[in-house]
């Protein structure tokens, strides 16, 4: 029995769809579009990061602040009322990319506009008549001292990032002012350049604005800048380095770890309802090849719910050497304990407290990045966000490894004796059934499944097969996945083991060269799956048969 790719196409589109609903790429273009169309109402972004201030330091941290212009690229004024909430606030965050790792090194509390000026940084301008309100198409600059003003300055904590909501009067650091209160601050052992050969230095600043965040255009607020580390009297300083270099305009610095490494990939995730997280991912082989490296970092763009938990699920359970840097809230009431790892079966799991538990606990909040790493046999194949505050869900989740689907089977051996072929595509509880003919010695059922790789040069690849054998005790038969290696172009058994009698899930990886299974050119994929039963059974076309669920590869690119 054959069925063809043309009667399963509407499966195909299904999952495709599923597919395209959790992983979203987020874009590493170094510039803005040349002469994008105006998007639809205010749009604020950070139009350049043109100049730094070095404030000071203490027994072991240095203050800085950067200056901002802002930018409205929408087609409509931008609200900047100093006496009401209707003026935006202004983030200011250094990263550190270092050995193959994203940190973020320091954040300053948050500077609120006052009055807008009416420049071209971004373009023609078409002037407001007022300071109250920033033109369309206009600019308006925030200097590193105006930034670094400590009168000027309120806490995160205020802000709802995802509506740009915060209450007036906005809360204040208590005078007198030390030198670091309140600014960008950095332990200064992380810029020493004896302390961190090869590292590259990053500065951001994000602008949240209500009227932005209202027309659905909070996204791309924010902007980072490279600096190099200079030598001051009594320490260290920041600068923009020779040849200078520019603003990266309308994307916030997880995109700098992927500018310095080509091969991490972003993923941007959209909590419904609420505000944008943004998850990098970067694995590596370990040295004689033994496993991989995987380092993760979590920038919380926008969402108010933030998030608590960062899980990881692998093809193995041979997980080690987990780790974890955060960074530290100045003048908040939040807790600055380390999450905790776990480790279960194929699972690790990074946590906080829940909100019920500690609405301080420390979670990851608005602009702000998290980093997380570990070793592992196999490479990780899908990524959970567990959520802090109560929202519309609860868990975002990223698929790691593409699921592909069978395009056409054969019954090699047996016969089916109840649903459709299009039954494996899900794990649904709703079978494909196999039995046995009377011809069969010793009595087997045997299907061929045949698809398409997205690569011919997978970075993951596993076969997962959930199916349980009806009718025979456990052990009377023998289930075998077999897996066509192109180079030899023979069948290669990588797993054998008695046929579950319940549904249970099986992930099956093969070792060494991943890319034999599939078929140079036509991206083919091939596999046989077996069951034998013992010759007590000949004869007889109801001895047992065999319930196929979900039947599928996982493949990563």
């Amino acid at each position: 029995m054959i069925i063809s790719r043309s009667i399963v196409i509407c499966h195909l589109v299904a999952i495709t769809c599923l597919w395209a609903v959790w992983e979203y790429r987020v874009s590493t273009g170094t510039k803005s579009p040349i002469n994008p169309p105006p998007m639809v109402g205010p749009d604020v972004i950070v139009g350049d990061i043109p100049n730094i201030s070095r404030w000071g330091t203490d027994t072991d941290e240095t203050s800085f602040s950067i200056g901002t212009t802002s930018c409205n690229i929408g087609n409509a004024q931008l609200a900047w009322f100093s006496n009401t909430s209707a003026h935006p606030v202004i983030s200011q965050n250094m990263f550190r990319v270092k050995n193959g790792r994203i940190e973020q090194l320091g954040m300053a509390w948050l500077k609120h506009g006052f009055t807008a000026l009416q420049q071209s940084v971004c373009g023609p301008c078409t002037a407001s008549s007022s300071g109250s309100w920033l033109g369309v198409g206009c600019s308006d600059p925030y200097s590193s001292s105006l930034n670094g003003g400590q009168s000027g300055l309120g806490p995160r904590s205020q802000i709802t990032a995802s509506t740009g909501d915060f209450p007036m009067p906005y809360g204040k650091l208590v005078t007198p002012y030390g030198t670091m209160d309140g600014r960008l601050r950095v332990f200064t052992a992380d810029i020493n350049p004896a302390l961190n050969a090869n590292s590259r230095y990053f500065v951001e600043s994000q602008y949240v604005a209500k009227d932005d965040a209202t027309a659905g255009n909070d996204n791309n607020n924010a902007s980072y800048r490279e600096v190099s580390v200079t030598t001051v009297t009594g320490g260290w300083g920041l600068g923009f380095g020779s040849p200078s270099s520019t603003t990266v305009r309308e994307q916030p610095a997880i995109n700098a770890w992927k500018a310095v490494h080509a091969d991490v990939k972003l993923f941007a995730v959209d909590v419904p309802g609420d505000g944008r997280i943004i998850v990098g991912m970067r694995t590596t082989p370990l040295p004689g090849n033994t496993g991989y490296h995987t380092e993760f970092a979590v920038e919380n763009l926008n969402s108010h719910q933030s998030v608590r938990s960062l899980g990881v699920k692998y093809g193995s359970s041979t997980i080690s050497n987990p780790g974890f840097h955060d960074v530290d809230y100045q003048f908040e009431p939040y807790s600055g304990t380390d999450w905790t790892p776990t480790i279960v079966g194929s699972d690790i799991v990074w946590s906080t407290e829940t909100f019920a538990a500690n609405q301080n606990a420390n979670a990851l909040r608005w602009s702000t990045l998290y980093s997380f790493w570990c070793d592992s046999e196999l490479p990780p194949r899908k990524l959970t966000l567990g959520m802090f505050r109560t929202g519309a869900v609860s868990t975002m989740n990223i698929d790691l490894v593409q699921q592909v689907i069978p395009e056409s089977f054969v019954i090699r051996k047996g016969m089916a004796i109840g649903g459709m072929f299009p039954e494996v595509f899900l794990s649904d509880d709703v079978d494909f059934k196999l039995g046995l003919t009377t011809k069969s010695s010793p009595p087997t059922i045997e299907l061929e499944l045949k698809s398409t790789s997205a690569t011919e040069t997978p970075t993951d690849f596993a076969f997962r097969l959930e199916a349980a054998e009806v009718g025979a005790p456990f052990g009377n038969v023998i289930q075998s996945i077999k897996l066509l290696n192109y180079d030899t172009g023979l069948y290669e058994v990588i797993d054998m083991r008695a046929a579950e009698t319940t549904d249970l899930q099986l992930d099956v990886t093969p070792t060494g060269d991943l890319g034999r299974f599939v078929q140079n050119g036509t991206k083919s994929v091939q596999a046989r799956i077996e069951w034998v039963g013992s010759q007590s059974q000949v004869g007889s076309r109801f001895a047992w048969s065999v319930d196929v669920d979900q039947a599928i590869w996982l493949i990563g690119q």
